[in-house]
């Protein structure tokens, strides 16, 4: 990548970025007397995924740790939908709490709030998240090389619980701001959880039950997701059972060929 393109890209890239780490701090502000588990969850989840595809814009030596260029029909289709995104969500918070009047009043306030918070979520959520998300990677692509099975099992588990904080927090959220999404309010952090959890194990104790379209299509999704990450730790479990087996068995066998061989040679 020459220099002028580098530099070009990382421009268009640039307000993205931006945009989306004040989108973060607002929505924090805005949000946390009402449902803090939003942000936390939601908005720092897309903040991750934006920072995550940026890196593809930025040159290597700077920040892309992918050593990769995007490609022309990537940088045509990818940028404009982020674009796109940024302003939907800057619409949302500006429609549900005429964002432009809490900036002119609070800026200063707001974005001292924002960065302290966001500090102290960097120290404590961000290195659960990293954990949880480099865990994943290793167990996706490196599988034969974890042949524990506690340390494979956990590694879905953590997975299964991160998607279940995600629909919490999408539970929340509808239950917030789509009216009658479901047969009773979801009014805090541990029914949304709880809610969530039942969800995904398909237990359905039926006390909350999704009502709108909406809430319905997120609860399949979220079932169906549940079904396939069981089936995956199942799946799981069962074969690094059978490796560890196998790696017993084998030292075995070397050990007694080597005794074996001690024992004919004396």
């Amino acid at each position: 990548m020459s220099i002028k393109k580098g530099i070009f890209e990382t421009i268009l890239a640039f307000p993205i970025v931006f945009g989306m780490f004040h989108f973060f701090i607002f929505s924090l502000w805005l949000y946390w007397p009402l449902a803090p588990e939003i942000p936390i969850i939601l908005s720092s989840s897309i903040l991750l995924a934006c920072y995550k595809r940026m890196e593809w814009f930025v040159p290597y030596p700077l920040h892309n740790r992918n050593q990769k260029s995007p490609r022309f029909l990537h940088k045509i289709i990818e940028l404009p939908v982020w674009y796109a995104v940024m302003i939907l969500l800057y619409q949302h918070l500006g429609n549900k709490f005429n964002l432009e009047s809490q900036l002119k009043d609070d800026l200063y306030k707001i974005l001292a709030w924002g960065y302290g918070a966001f500090f102290l979520i960097s120290l404590t959520v961000s290195p659960i998240s990293y954990f949880v998300l480099n865990r994943f990677s290793r167990l996706i692509s490196k599988v034969k090389e974890i042949p524990l099975l506690i340390e494979r099992v956990l590694t879905i588990f953590s997975v299964y619980i991160g998607v279940a904080a995600i629909f919490s927090a999408l539970f929340r959220y509808l239950s917030l701001w789509e009216e009658n999404s479901f047969n009773i309010p979801i009014e805090n952090a541990l029914d949304a959880f709880y809610f969530s959890i039942v969800t995904m194990t398909t237990l359905g104790y039926g006390e909350i039950h999704p009502a709108s379209s909406t809430a319905k299509v997120f609860v399949i999704i979220e079932v169906l997701i549940g079904i396939v990450l069981l089936a995956v730790m199942v799946g799981t479990a069962i074969s690094a059972t059978f490796h560890e087996v196998s790696i017993n068995q084998e030292k075995h066998n070397n050990s007694s060929n080597s005794d074996a061989e001690s024992s004919a040679g004396s």
